[in-house]
């Protein structure tokens, strides 16, 4: 503030005019005093210059104590700056701009003041904070056996600093609160195991894990690691124990059956001793014990059932007569238990054989079963009566024998694979009776395609045969013109298709079929003309075949007409009405049971 602006205020002036009165009255009674007292002039201008003076000095004193107060209020006010300064950067917060207040230096140093506690204050509740995390992480770290993660207390850290380190804590807690919920169920399981195991605790902490107190337990990592181990080592012994278990119940299996035990006894056994702990185990043993025992009190009884088991296993596994010779003590007659433990290695051993080479030996089955039903349906097809009271026979038997030459090949494949595999594991063909699988399905697969190839064969030489044989007619056994007459009776009528045989036998050959298709007559329109007017012509023209004739095979007498049928065979009218008509022979078409309409 400058001189003018102190004047300006209320209290200066009225201070100011105290200060006059009082001057003046004491001025005034010095005065009275030194004129009473009747100093001549030059005394009384040395009293004067000396009362002068005296007031000088006592205004500079004054003026500077109070610039001396002055001087040492801006001093503290300067201290409280720099401690401010240093809590608010302590703190991570702005200083505050005090000097653009206008305030006065008592204001400031109260403000200042004030600011300072409440920093102080801050400080303080901050510590605390940081003192209970630091605990915190201290005790989560010790029960986790780790090193605890510490944070600066001077300076302070910062919000996202102290929220980080809160992070962290809860993050240690949860895998805290984790290990706990893994403790109890490992230790749960622990317990079961220990309890079937019949399981004495060794070691401080095998018995700190078996104690029934949980808190006496601490989740460090090697705590967790060594859990881990010792639950894993329990489980081994359990799941050794329920193997030998396993194994001694399929052991003393066999020697009930051999022995021919009591089946209630036996379920009773199993039933009371089925929980898999030491105690079933040893009731195992000696169940084995006890018939090993009678097994070798019986050892021909024994010897002969396992022969009999072996001639079972060697026929599922179609071994063949060498190889089943190869075994030399089947027919040994001196029976010992060495006898009877070869006899079970050779058991166990085409046990084993068929279990490793189950698909081959089902998909074996599988082929075979079709195989023997596509030749079933083979014979049925040369069979005599095969045309007599078909009622559909045929087409069933025509679409399975379809789905079987569809299925066949794709096994035999399937075959081959598996074998190609047994090949390269084990060094050797796969045999079946001794021969090798590949073998017998390419020479399966050979005759097939030679069988196809000979009827095939076969059936067209048949219908070339037919075709030119001279007591046979070449023309339809049934005219067209008796078509009029399936109008007016509803007996069943033999129609004869209205190509020759020699075509069908060509389109059977192209199309690949057994039988050629029905060709039932129809009245159908094909190029504006009807079927009928067609017929005509066509039975025109084997009138004019007939005329063309020689005279010696139409004059023919009934003598040498009954002579040549007699020699010739059977008639085709009567290989349909007997039934013995070859399956590759063209079938005659079904009389239709709608009427005709011309």
């Amino acid at each position: 503030m400058n001189e003018n602006e102190v004047v300006l205020l209320p209290w200066v002036n009225e201070f100011v005019d105290r200060m006059k009165d009082r001057v003046e009255k004491g001025i005034l009674t010095w005065c009275n005093i030194v004129t009473a007292i009747g100093l001549k002039e030059n005394d009384l201008n040395g009293w004067i210059t000396t009362y002068q003076d005296q007031i000088d000095t006592l205004l500079e004193d004054m003026n500077k104590d109070a610039l001396n107060n002055q001087q040492n209020l801006i001093r503290q006010i300067e201290s409280l700056l720099i401690q401010s300064e240093a809590l608010c950067k302590e703190l991570h917060i702005q200083k505050p701009n005090i000097g653009t207040q206008k305030l006065c230096l008592i204001d400031k140093q109260n403000l200042l003041v004030k600011n300072i506690e409440e920093y102080q204050l801050k400080i303080q509740e901050r510590h605390k904070e940081l003192n209970i995390l630091e605990k915190k992480m201290k005790q989560v770290c010790q029960n986790l056996g780790r090193r605890p993660k510490s944070i600066l207390v001077s300076p302070l850290p910062s919000e996202e600093q102290v929220l980080q380190y809160k992070a962290d804590i809860a993050l240690l807690e949860e895998e805290e609160y984790g290990r706990l919920e893994k403790f109890t169920e490992l230790k749960t399981e622990i317990m079961t195991l220990a309890n079937d195991l019949k399981y004495k605790p060794v070691l401080d902490f095998e018995r700190k894990v078996l104690c029934e107190e949980d808190s006496v337990f601490e989740v460090t990592d090697s705590n967790m690691r060594e859990l881990q181990k010792f639950y894993e080592c329990l489980k081994e012994q359990s799941q050794n124990i329920k193997s030998e278990i396993n194994l001694f119940y399929e052991r003393v299996k066999v020697l009930w059956e051999v022995l021919e035990e009591d089946k209630q006894k036996c379920t009773e056994f199993i039933q009371k001793y089925s929980s898999h702990t030491l105690e079933d185990l040893q009731a195992f043993k000696d169940e084995v014990q006890r018939c090993e025992h009678l097994k070798r009190s019986n050892i021909e009884v024994f010897v002969k059932k396992l022969r009999q088991e072996l001639l079972f296993y060697w026929d599922l596994c179609l071994v063949s007569e060498r190889e089943r010779k190869q075994f030399l003590y089947f027919d040994e007659d001196l029976f010992t238990e060495d006898l009877i433990s070869l006899h079970d290695i050779e058991v166990e051993k085409w046990k084993k054989f068929y279990a490793e080479n189950d698909a081959i030996f089902k998909l074996l089955s599988k082929w075979d079963q079709l195989y023997k039903r596509l030749q079933e349906l083979g014979n049925a097809a040369v069979a005599p009566d095969r045309y007599k009271n078909r009622g559909g026979v045929l087409l069933k038997e025509e679409k399975e024998r379809n789905v079987l030459n569809k299925q066949i090949p794709k096994l035999e494949e399937q075959l081959k694979e598996l074998s190609y595999e047994y090949r390269l594991k084990n060094g050797k063909p796969f045999t079946v009776n001794g021969e090798d699988l590949d073998l017998i399905l390419d020479k399966n697969i050979e005759d097939r395609e030679n069988e196809r190839k000979l009827k095939c064969s076969a059936r067209k030489q048949r219908f070339q045969d037919k075709s030119l044989t001279p007591g046979r007619s070449l023309f339809p056994l049934t005219p067209l013109s008796q078509f009029s007459s399936i109008r007016s009776t509803c007996k069943r009528r033999i129609m004869t298709p209205s190509i020759s045989t020699t075509k069908r036998s060509k389109q059977l050959l192209q199309a690949g079929l057994k039988t050629a298709p029905p060709n039932y007559p129809c009245l159908k329109v094909i190029g504006g003309r009807s079927r009928y007017s067609s017929d005509k012509k066509k039975k025109s023209r084997r009138r004019s075949k007939r005329n063309k004739l020689s005279p010696k095979t139409m004059n023919t007498t009934y003598d040498k007409f009954e002579e040549e049928v007699s020699n010739k065979g059977k008639c085709r009218s009567t290989d349909v009405f007997n039934g013995d008509l070859s399956p590759l022979a063209i079938p005659l078409p079904q009389t239709p049971t709608n009427r005709l309409r011309i």
